[in-house]
């Protein structure tokens, strides 16, 4: 290849890039949920770049006939603005200020909540559409629109009478929003600190805000055939998707899955709260001529 060829590829190369960088765009995004018959839905509202942004007006579409508008709050990168908010025939304004403009930062701008009609139907949608949105610097009068591309990313809430998980952490939203946690980030750490995580007090009925030991399962014994067993006991939830998996081990090494429905000592007990309290038995013998001195059990709780 001759030598002026070579500089017209960089050449072009080099304009092919510059063109890719001019044409990159901010993005307005709000997500698709689904939400329960007269349960909130908190939905966000993202801008994937506030450079040079100091206000921002936004206008948000829904319908009224599905869904009922609550409140708007700025959250995440939105805590930087100041908030102001109205509602009229299915329009939400919102206009975001700050004296002024961010240098860098992206995330949400805005968490909507909406109360999904009480007699709204299963498959039915409200489209949240963003109908108009400027984004603007600290002079108060120059629109990035006007000098950047900013696009907008519609989403709808979908009206469903089964489990709702936004978050898609494996614990439903009504539960996490009964304990203030969020029902967009999922709940995947331990929000009280107690060693426990959030999947596992919802496992087992326990409060994820306060920090307590209270309520995780207990070793005891058990006389089966006349031999005594070591027993785990606790509370399950009743037709969760979770599995519940005791395991047994002699050297905290090797576990071994116990089947429930044959080592269960009694019939599990409804305490009636969507909950019944189990007790397993293992296999390793603590007593009698072929006794172990060690043994030991555990939950696992996993999603299904």
């Amino acid at each position: 290849m001759n030598r002026f060829l070579k500089k017209t590829i960089i050449v072009a190369l080099s304009l092919c890039m510059a063109a890719s960088a001019s044409f990159a765009q901010r993005q307005l995004a709000i997500p698709n949920f689904v939400g329960r018959p007269g349960n909130i839905v908190s939905i966000p509202i993202t801008l994937d770049s506030a450079s040079s942004v100091a206000a921002a007006r936004i206008k948000v579409n829904y319908n009224p006939q599905i869904v009922d508008f609550v409140v708007a709050k700025n959250d995440g990168l939105g805590a930087a603005f100041e908030l102001s908010q109205s509602a009229k025939d299915g329009v939400i304004t919102l206009m975001l200020t700050r004296s002024t403009s961010l240098l860098t930062g992206s995330g949400r701008l805005v968490v909507l909540q909406f109360r999904v009609n009480s007699g709204a139907q299963s498959g039915l949608s409200s489209d949240l559409a963003l109908a108009e949105y400027d984004l603007s610097d600290d002079s108060g009068v120059k629109s990035i629109n006007l000098t950047e591309p900013v696009t907008a990313s519609n989403g709808r809430i979908t009206v469903t009478l089964g489990t709702v998980d936004n978050n898609s952490d494996n614990i439903p939203d009504d539960w996490e929003a009964s304990f203030g946690l969020s029902t967009i980030d999922p709940n995947t750490g331990d929000s009280d600190g107690d060693g426990i995580n959030d999947l596992l007090e919802y496992a087992l009925g326990m409060n994820p805000t306060i920090a307590t030991r209270k309520g995780l399962p207990t070793i005891g014994t058990a006389t089966i055939n006349g031999i005594e067993k070591l027993t785990l006991e606790f509370n399950r939830r009743r037709n969760a998707a979770i599995d519940y998996l005791v395991e047994e081990s002699s050297d905290l090494s090797r576990w071994q899955v116990i089947d429930q429905t044959t080592h269960m000592v009694d019939t599990p007990i409804d305490l009636g709260n969507g909950f019944e309290e189990v007790k397993v038995h293992g296999d390793i013998q603590m007593s009698g001529p072929n006794s172990q001195t060690k043994g030991f059990l555990r939950l696992r709780v996993s999603p299904q």
